[in-house]
């Protein structure tokens, strides 16, 4: 009797799995239309790689500015609360695209499929295209509260519902970096282009951040 409860159980959660990683994989393409961010993919890498002036502020060092290896503009970003954006599609979720935040020198806090966690800082060798952005109105110690706000989250589940960016339950990776700046600061790092949702390419296609690296 408990093999078989334990059999029906297992059924139930794959057939589950399956039919909602089916389902938000369609929802997700159709509330971020692929024809659309590929376009913001390319308005994005248009963006001048600028200076990173608070990464020199946060460490006292004199960062070098335009190093080149294998297509890459800038310095990789390690300082905390340094936004990190890919194009790259993770695992069916947002489609072409994911983003996390700086923790450290080895860790980001992203919100993959099982949830908000840490992850490696090595989105550089990782990933195909990546993006880091600093946030304009905000100080060394600000970005570092950003990063220890989405720290705080972790253990909380993904959200699905990228159209529902009001809840702090759970989060998708978009959301759970634009929070932490919308509700610490008010910066809005959304913009008008897929409605409520956050796709993670917004975060660097407005006028409040600048693009310091590039790969």
């Amino acid at each position: 009797m408990k093999q078989r409860l334990v059999i029906a159980t297992l059924i139930f959660i794959l057939l589950y799995t399956v039919t909602a990683w089916s389902n938000e994989k369609l929802y997700g393409n159709e509330v971020f239309p692929e024809s659309q961010v590929e376009d913001i993919r390319e308005e994005v890498y248009k963006k001048s790689t600028v200076k990173d002036k608070k990464d020199n502020q946060a460490t006292g060092m004199v960062s070098l500015f335009s190093i080149r290896r294998e297509k890459t503009v800038g310095r990789y970003p390690t300082r905390k609360g340094v936004i990190l954006v890919t194009s790259d599609p993770y695992k069916g979720l947002i489609p072409t695209g994911h983003a996390a935040i700086v923790y450290n020198n080895g860790h980001v806090i992203e919100s993959v499929a099982k949830g908000v966690i840490m992850g490696p800082n090595n989105w550089n060798i990782s990933k195909k295209k990546c993006i880091g952005v600093s946030v304009k109105g905000t100080s060394v110690a600000q970005d570092s509260k950003a990063a220890d706000w989405c720290y705080k989250q972790m253990g909380k589940g993904y959200n699905f519902n990228y159209l529902n960016v009001s809840t702090r339950a759970k989060f998708y990776c978009s959301q759970l970096v634009w929070a932490s700046f919308k509700d610490n600061y008010n910066i809005d790092l959304n913009t008008k282009d897929f409605g409520a949702a956050v796709h993670p390419l917004e975060l660097a296609n407005n006028n409040k951040v600048n693009v310091i690296y590039k790969k």
